[in-house]
């Protein structure tokens, strides 16, 4: 029997669709500790670097980068996204040419880790 058809056939209304849920989540197993990362999305050509994991609001800083700040703590920085980096690589001469420097404002944000 395929997955979405047991899906299907499990989710009778509201109450065994939380039921399902529930039991989904149960057999994932505790989460592990969130530890700063990134990665580069290659379809969106943006290096998107997060240090951590709470729901966040992006504000654009320009065309190219994007800081993400903490909906709880709208003056927390938990992350940034920069975008066109092959472009600019390309354009730049690869990681010796010389790019910008983005640094928020005094008090806008913490480092990452």
């Amino acid at each position: 029997m395929g997955a979405s058809r047991m899906v299907a056939e499990r989710l009778n209304g509201p109450d065994e669709f939380a039921k399902f849920v529930l039991e989904m989540a149960a057999q994932a197993g505790p989460r592990e500790p969130f530890k700063p990362n990134w990665w580069y999305n290659r379809d969106g050509d943006q290096i998107e670097i997060y240090w951590s994991d709470e729901a966040y609001v992006g504000k654009w800083l320009n065309h190219q980068v994007t800081l993400l700040y903490s909906q709880e703590d709208p003056k927390r920085l938990v992350g940034v996204i920069i975008e066109g980096v092959k472009k600019g690589m390309e354009r730049d001469g690869g990681l010796s040419g010389s790019w910008d420097v983005v640094r928020p404002a005094s008090g806008t944000g913490t480092p990452p880790v």
